[in-house]
Formats: C-alpha cells, structure tokens, sequence
C-alpha cells in the first residue's frame, strides 16, 4: 500500500448515535492525473473507532474508480457558470 508524501492527516470526530460524518479529501494534492484513464483510489482507516468504552476495529478499505478524461475548456467553463448561477440564486 503507497501512502502518498505528506498525507498524515489524524481525525478525530465525535459523532452522535444515528448521524453521519463526512470528510473529503482533495487526492490530486498527492497524485498526479496527467493523462485520461481510470484510476483506483484505496482509502483505510488506521485507527479504532471508540464507541463509549468500546473500541471496534476500523473497516475494511474503501476503494473507488476515478475516470479522468480529456480536458474540455468549454464544458468546465459551462459547469463554472452554472455552479455560479446557482450558488447567486441562494444568496
């Protein structure tokens, strides 16, 4: 397993019975996507989680396939003018 230079991130969350916890995680900080194919990301968690005075083994590591394709200046100008679009509606 490669863990990417300087990724040493330690979280520590206190989550309540029944509620959710996200935490994104920027991953072209430590890889570079160069060129158009699909990549696997593998994420596993170091730690135990503490339940009370439980503490229960992490889970199994989480993988996901990112597909990166060709840049396309028009589309992402597009998708920007939308996401700004929306984002001025809300204010």
């Amino acid at each position: 397993m490669h863990q990417p230079d300087g990724f040493h991130e330690g979280i520590e969350a206190h989550v309540e019975p029944g509620s959710r916890y996200v935490h994104d995680v920027v991953v072209n900080q430590w890889y570079d996507f160069d060129s158009p194919g699909r990549y696997g990301i593998g994420v596993t968690m170091r730690y135990p989680i503490v339940v009370g005075a439980r503490r229960l083994a992490p889970p199994a590591e989480s993988f996901q396939t990112v597909t990166i394709t060709e840049r396309d200046d028009a589309a992402l100008r597009s998708r920007c003018e939308r996401l700004v679009s929306r984002c001025s509606r809300t204010l």
